[in-house]
């Protein structure tokens, strides 16, 4: 699920809208390219390295929130060296 939905369970013909470049920010998927109904989102926070240190997993049902997990990442220097889920 790191990168969205897939599998039975999701629509046919979602669309991926990625937030900010180079270094990504956001995905958020959408039930169809029309973006009204969301499925799924993904929102980081970048250090100055561009490298994540928070990120926030939200699913949708009919667009509507259906439930949220967040991350927040450690690093020594460019290594990941702990992560915690909340």
């Amino acid at each position: 699920m790191d990168d969205g939905p897939g599998g039975n369970c999701w629509p046919s013909g979602a669309y991926k809208e990625t937030l900010g470049q180079p270094f990504p920010t956001g995905i958020i998927w959408w039930e169809s390219s029309a973006k009204v109904n969301k499925i799924y989102e993904k929102l980081m926070t970048l250090n100055n390295q561009k490298n994540p240190v928070g990120i926030t997993y939200a699913t949708y049902t009919g667009g509507v929130l259906y439930e949220v997990m967040s991350e927040t990442i450690a690093y020594t220097g460019p290594f990941e060296v702990s992560r915690t889920r909340g």
